[in-house]
């Protein structure tokens, strides 16, 4: 590439790259050409929190939770206040859960509620913010509750809607706690 480009022309080449590079199945391509995407810098924060949010779904899939948790905080922080930022919220959430952290899963899904509006992204938090109050509930009367909520949640939720495939572990793993076996499988 010429570089004498201006910097967001970096950011755009690096970021279809590295959707190149995914979609040929070469991941951890993809995720090198989408760190320079970000690094190019420039005044791009839309394609650079893309890269961010494409970056920990990666890290995701490749159970690298805590990792994919710091680039979907650099994520969200990129993408505040724009169409992103309640993708990014999503992904967050559940990158926390996959880590096991539920109170701070929650939490981002709750800071961030406002700026969510997309119908499956709504559905996804729903899940997520229920199986998270459903792992910390600690009397018995409180988890019934909550456990009743991830099911309702979950039977408005396709996890294939979600961005990336731990949306199906996170199901699966929330009916094999609910003792739901059968529907765990499907997942």
């Amino acid at each position: 590439m010429n570089s004498d480009a201006a910097p967001e022309t970096h950011i755009e080449a690096a970021f279809n790259l590295g959707k190149c590079y995914q979609s040929l199945g070469q991941l951890s391509k993809a995720e090198n050409a989408w760190y320079r995407c970000v690094d190019a810098g420039g005044r791009d924060r839309a394609t650079m929190g893309a890269a961010y949010i494409c970056i920990g779904r990666l890290q995701l899939e490749d159970a690298r939770f805590q990792k994919a948790a710091t680039s979907l905080v650099r994520g969200l922080d990129i993408s505040d206040g724009t169409a992103l930022e309640q993708q990014a919220a999503a992904m967050l959430g559940s990158a926390y859960l996959m880590a096991g952290n539920a109170p701070t899963a929650n939490d981002v899904m709750f800071q961030h509620k406002d700026s969510i509006d997309h119908p499956q992204i709504q559905k996804a938090v729903a899940f997520a913010s229920a199986l998270a109050r459903f792992r910390v509930a600690g009397l018995e009367k409180r988890r019934e509750f909550e456990a009743r909520s991830v099911v309702s949640a979950l039977s408005h939720f396709d996890p294939a809607t979600g961005f990336g495939g731990h949306w199906h572990v996170l199901a699966a793993q929330a009916c094999d706690e609910l003792g739901l076996t059968e529907p765990a499988l499907e997942h």
